[in-house]
């Protein structure tokens, strides 16, 4: 395979979604005008796997290839993929100093990538909080940032909106963690324990806790939904049935369920991330039968059985004709 294919007048006309092929495996990929970010990638037992190389242009196209090169060495000595990348985790120096929305934003397109379809949503709150609320620090060299600047971006909001400081104070903690390790600083100026606990004011949280509905109330609130008859309601259903919480009811398709075991299988991604983020499997009572068959009205052998079939688990069984997918609470339905 040709190596070296990309030529610095090229490069110098870099524009977002460009993705520019240097040869075996480099590529650079861009961001905004001539601002991008190194990737490197390879085949292994059919299998695409990925590495960040680092920022452009403050890492340069030959400490690129140079690194590119000490990868692909390292391979064919006999090391995996993940053993020859791993002392690329040490930082790639560069001419110039890194900022930190250069680190931070090519350090969230290798950790928090945001796929075609917008999920997972955390991916995109992350990236929404840094490039929102963390704009004093983007032009500030990484090695320069210290506790003093975490502290007046976070600030502005740290008393007023107090989940989304703690959640973003957060976010820069983990990132400059990654860059700690990598060399590219000292110390983590966004950690909390012995460092901005120090200088940042004491908050009390205010809660203010929804009225709950009575549990002797909740059959005829069930029976309003069902008198309601719209899509809202039968979403509002689906989560009561399921014990769901609201995104994962609200974005739930066709797709998900298994009629042969009548199962919902909840995918991993549409569940609250944690360290044991898995799959949820929901089985499917006689009402959320009932349900799924309201929402299937104008299917055409439901109009043909009728409303007797509707809570027949056998009938559902046979429903070949919900597989190509679809969003079950859609309003332009």
């Amino acid at each position: 395979m040709a190596k070296n294919i990309l030529t610095k007048r090229k490069i110098a006309g870099l524009k977002k979604g460009d993705w520019l092929n240097d040869g075996g495996g480099l590529a650079l990929k861009g961001s905004a005008s001539s601002i991008g970010s190194w990737v490197y990638r390879k085949r292994v037992n059919g299998i695409l796997k990925s590495l960040g190389l680092g920022p452009y242009p403050n890492v340069s196209i030959e400490i690129a290839r140079a690194k590119r090169d000490e990868i692909e060495q390292a391979i064919r000595d006999g090391q995996s993929f993940e053993g020859a990348t791993q002392s690329s985790k040490t930082a790639i120096c560069a001419d110039g100093p890194i900022t930190f929305w250069q680190y931070a934003r090519d350090w969230l397109e290798r950790n928090k990538p945001i796929p075609a379809d917008g999920k997972p949503r955390t991916n995109i709150l992350w990236r929404k909080r840094i490039e929102d609320y963390c704009r004093a620090l983007h032009p500030i060299p990484m090695n320069e940032i210290d506790v003093t600047h975490i502290r007046d971006a976070l600030m502005p909001i740290w008393m007023e909106k107090i989940e989304s400081a703690t959640r973003t104070r957060h976010h820069l903690a983990a990132i400059f963690a990654s860059a700690r390790v990598q060399g590219i600083v000292d110390n983590n100026p966004a950690a909390w324990d012995d460092n901005l606990v120090h200088i940042m004011p004491k908050r009390r949280k205010k809660v203010k806790h929804h009225a709950s509905l009575s549990y002797q109330d909740a059959p005829k609130f069930y029976e309003w939904l069902e008198a309601q008859g719209t899509i809202t309601a039968r979403c509002i259903q689906w989560a009561i049935l399921t014990g769901v919480r609201p995104s994962e009811a609200r974005w739930t398709d066709w797709s998900e369920f298994d009629f042969e075991t009548l199962t919902w299988n909840v995918p991993e991604h549409r569940m609250k991330e944690t360290a044991v983020s898995t799959r949820h499997i929901v089985p499917l009572s006689t009402e959320m039968l009932r349900v799924l068959a309201e929402l299937r009205k104008h299917n055409a052998e439901y109009k043909r059985l009728g409303k007797s079939k509707r809570n027949d688990p056998e009938w559902w069984n046979g429903r070949c004709d919900l597989g190509d997918g679809g969003l079950l609470f859609c309003l332009d339905g």
